[in-house]
């Protein structure tokens, strides 16, 4: 993605990729094998999906955001330790 090559891949939970707009997604793997044969037959489209495709890269895996979520991350490890923790000895 962040290179702004449009993405071909099966379906994920997690995944940035709209099918049809940043690459395509489907776990039918026709549907897939279709697509790349349309993406190098198509190049002004793959550009355009790829481009979308890095925009959307460098919003969810920017640097600041990776921070904000560790931070989170963090501040969530700390909240469920201390709650975690006995305030009388054993």
């Amino acid at each position: 993605m962040m290179t702004g090559m449009p993405v071909v891949s099966s379906s994920g939970s997690d995944s940035p990729v709209v099918d049809g707009e940043s690459g395509y997604v489907s776990d039918d793997v026709g549907y897939l094998n279709g697509r790349l044969g349309a993406l190098l037959a198509d190049r002004p489209r793959a550009y355009e999906l790829g481009s979308v495709a890095r925009d959307t890269a460098l919003e969810v895996f920017s640097v600041t955001r990776f921070v904000s979520d560790w931070h989170a991350a963090l501040d969530l490890a700390r909240k469920t330790w201390r709650k975690g923790r006995s305030l009388t000895p054993s």
